[in-house]
């Protein structure tokens, strides 16, 4: 999936992917069983995310709808970042 990283005026778009391990998690900070399939994950969605490191460093392990309000010792404060490509195709592919 593609992810832009930034403002409307100075941003990136990055690729990446998830995987059997990513765990999903709704704006209320409740863990999300189905995944990239839950209709909130969507082209403009503000997102949260954590990948991994070495060979894993383009995996995200751990994706979060973005709330108003994130919910108290969030440990995935960052930068906000955009969805601009749908994520349902990689859905498809990890059922």
């Amino acid at each position: 999936m593609v992810i832009k990283i930034g403002d409307d005026k100075n941003f990136k778009q990055e690729i990446f992917q998830v995987d059997k391990i990513t765990r999903y998690w709704g704006g209320d900070g409740a863990l999300l069983g189905d995944g990239l399939r839950y209709p909130g994950f969507k082209v403009g969605a503000e997102v949260w995310f954590v990948v991994g490191t070495g060979g894993q460093s383009r995996t995200i392990l751990e994706f979060r709808l973005c709330s108003p309000v994130l919910p108290p010792g969030n440990l995935f404060v960052s930068n906000q970042r955009s969805l601009t490509s749908e994520p349902e195709a990689q859905a498809r592919d990890l059922v």
